[in-house]
């Protein structure tokens, strides 16, 4: 019984520890990623449907591949050190992102990621693709997610997954941290 209690004690820290993709909040919108949607959207659509979700106009959408990869990818679900589309933490969809889209490999942990990949840039001068971290659980970086335009930014959380915040939202803009250009010597 006793070795019980410690493993449930031991998984309870866990869990609290390393936690901390995302809490609970608003999304822009979080229509799930379903298998009906068809992968290949036409470019007008896409740029609408984003242009919507960022508060833009339509032209201002012109990465279509990082908006092709979060249309695949927006809706998936957490997971703790998931790296795939059936669960994704946000260190994981990040890494993704950044292979897949730019062809870059960056590490698979936040903190790791603003360590060794980023070089700092101010909040006001971010551009799309540019990396964002949050402090959230503390005192070290523990959530990481990619700056789009509009200061809106894709991410996973724990209980929405993959969707599209505002660094403007109360929250995130209180657990913001810093934003990152990725260094491009990878």
């Amino acid at each position: 019984m006793e070795q019980r209690k410690r493993f449930m004690v031991v998984c309870l820290t866990a869990i609290l520890l390393f936690g901390a993709c995302g809490p609970a909040r608003q999304a822009v919108t979080n229509q799930p990623v379903g298998e009906s949607q068809p992968a290949n959207r036409r470019s007008g659509d896409l740029r609408t449907k984003y242009a919507r979700l960022l508060g833009i106009s339509p032209q201002h959408i012109r990465d279509l591949e990082l908006y092709s990869f979060i249309e695949l990818w927006y809706g998936a679900p957490y997971r703790w050190g998931g790296n795939e589309r059936t669960g994704v933490d946000c260190s994981g969809f990040t890494h993704i992102l950044y292979r897949e889209v730019y062809g870059q490999k960056i590490a698979k942990n936040s903190e790791q990621i603003f360590l060794q990949d980023t070089e700092n840039t101010a909040s006001g001068q971010l551009k799309e693709g540019d990396l964002v971290f949050f402090k959230i659980g503390g005192t070290k970086i523990d959530h990481v997610g990619v700056y789009l335009q509009n200061n809106r930014f894709v991410h996973a959380t724990k209980r929405r997954g993959v969707v599209i915040d505002s660094l403007d939202d109360p929250y995130w803009s209180s657990v913001f941290f810093k934003g990152g250009v990725c260094r491009r010597d990878h």
